[in-house]
C-alpha cells in the first residue's frame, strides 16, 4: 500500500493565506492587503475628523495630522503585530489591530504628543475605532466579492 505524497504548492500556487510556498504574495492578495490597509487608515481618519469637528478644533491638514499621528503609528504597529498581510480582512486580525490602535494610540497621544486621555475620550476612542476597524470587516464578510 502506498501512501499519498504531499504535494507542496509551487511558486505560482498560493496557499490558503494567499502567500506562495516561497513567501511571495500573489497579486490578488496584494490588492486585498492594500484595500484593508486603506480602510483601516480611513477608519482612523474618520475618527479624527469626526472628533475634531465635534470639538470645533478645525480641520486644518496640520491639525488632523497631529491628532491622527499617534493612532496611525499604533495602527501600523497593530498591523505588524497581527501580521496583517496574512489575513487582512479577518475579524480576528481586525480585533488585534483595533486593540493595539486604541491602547498604543492613547499611550502615544499622552506620553509622546502630550495630549489628553480623559476617561470619556478613552471610551469614545475604543467604541468608535472598534466599530470602524472591525465593522468594515464584518460588512466585507457578509458581502464577499
Amino acid at each position: 500500500m502506498t501512501t499519498p505524497t504531499r504535494r507542496w504548492p509551487t511558486r505560482r500556487e498560493p496557499t490558503a493565506s494567499g502567500s506562495t510556498a516561497n513567501g511571495d504574495i500573489e497579486q490578488s492578495s496584494v490588492r486585498r492587503v492594500t484595500i484593508a490597509l486603506a480602510f483601516d487608515v480611513a477608519a482612523v481618519a474618520a475618527f479624527v475628523v469626526i472628533g475634531r469637528r465635534s470639538h470645533d478644533d478645525g480641520l486644518t491638514v496640520a491639525g488632523v495630522a497631529r491628532t491622527a499621528a499617534p493612532f496611525l503609528l499604533a495602527l501600523a504597529a497593530g498591523w505588524g503585530l497581527a501580521r496583517g498581510w496574512r489575513a487582512p480582512m479577518s475579524i480576528r486580525m481586525g480585533i488585534v489591530v483595533w486593540v493595539t490602535t486604541v491602547v498604543a494610540g492613547l499611550v502615544l497621544r499622552r506620553v509622546v504628543f502630550g495630549d489628553g486621555t480623559a476617561v470619556a475620550f478613552v471610551i469614545v476612542t475604543a467604541v468608535t475605532l472598534g466599530l470602524l476597524v472591525c465593522g468594515w470587516r464584518a460588512v466585507a464578510r457578509t458581502h464577499p466579492t
